[in-house]
């Protein structure tokens, strides 16, 4: 009779945890968090003209390549960073960019240049293209502020205008927009990054125009008019040198057909002791022939004329 008692008591023991157990997950499964939201850098909503002048498209406009923004630190990745103290980024949990960025912001960047019409063509790098200028961009920050009565969004880009063949900086500025967010929330931060970043990229065209507007183009090299090479004073000095002659041997003239050239030192130097020989020989043997002693013209030569090579005349 006891276990017949017992026995139905365990069974309710084991119901009972069971229905907690089945209680705790359905507690657990309800606290998933949802998924992120993502937003981009479109740049959709009005275009403010165009302030400065463009210049008229044509061959001699400089070629634009722009080079891939650089991120500072902190802002090189798809989280929304927003501020509420000086110095501490922190980023939302639940509302990401769809991409870095810098990676956002750079067809952006190619498109407010080409609308100013003062560049025969605008790049985004790594580019094949040969280019008169290039600009370099670097992000400084792009953060939702809540550290003011009204959060604001704040972006701040610093811009390079640099010349592609002497490589010096044409022109630098750093452009800093900040734009009052309608809501206190990472939607309304979204909006108003989006109108900062707008803001800043049409002030960098007109500052690059303005700029290539002052540039003046290096002489037309030899690819770009069609004509033949300009060879430089150094390698035309080396050319002359391999060309001409010794005296007496090439009359300073190019080698004529069956001639052969002198390419080397060496062969300059043994053509031109050879050749001083035989001149040696030649006075020499002038001299003794009209002379009649050999007193007066070792007297002569020593007296008018003392060489490196004076020795050649006193050998008995």
């Amino acid at each position: 009779m006891i276990r017949q008692v017992q026995f139905p008591l365990s069974r309710l023991a084991v119901a009972a945890l069971l229905l907690a157990l089945l209680g705790a997950c359905s507690m657990l499964g309800g606290t998933e968090e949802p998924p992120p939201a993502f937003y981009s850098l479109s740049g959709v909503g009005p275009v403010p003209p165009v302030t400065a002048s463009p210049a008229v498209r044509s061959n001699r406009a400089p070629t634009l390549v722009v080079n891939p923004p650089r991120a500072a630190p902190g802002f090189d990745s798809q989280h929304i960073i927003y501020v509420r103290e000086p110095y501490r980024l922190a980023y939302f949990a639940h509302s990401e960019w769809i991409d870095t960025p810098a990676r956002m912001i750079a067809p952006r960047i190619v498109a407010a240049l080409e609308g100013t019409g003062a560049f025969r063509a605008v790049v985004l790098a790594p580019s094949v293209a040969a280019s008169s200028l290039r600009l370099d961009v670097d992000i400084i920050r792009l953060q939702h502020e809540f550290d003011h009565s009204s959060s604001r969004a704040r972006f701040t880009l610093r811009a390079y205008l640099v010349d592609s063949d002497s490589r010096q900086v044409l022109a630098w500025r750093e452009f800093d927009e900040a734009v009052v967010a309608v809501e206190d929330n990472p939607y309304g931060g979204v909006m108003a990054a989006n109108s900062a970043v707008q803001q800043v990229l049409q002030r960098l065209a007109n500052f690059c125009a303005d700029a290539a507007g002052n540039w003046q183009p290096a002489p037309e090299t030899s690819q770009q008019t069609g004509e033949a090479p300009k060879r430089g004073k150094r390698k035309a000095r080396q050319e002359k040198r391999d060309f001409t002659g010794i005296d007496g041997l090439n009359d300073g003239q190019h080698p004529g057909p069956g001639e052969p050239l002198l390419q080397s030192r060496q062969e300059y130097f043994f053509a031109g002791l050879a050749a001083f020989a035989v001149e040696l020989a030649v006075s020499k043997s002038q001299l003794m022939t009209h002379a009649g002693s050999r007193s007066w013209y070792q007297e002569d030569l020593v007296t008018s004329w003392k060489g490196p090579f004076s020795s050649l005349f006193l050998a008995r």
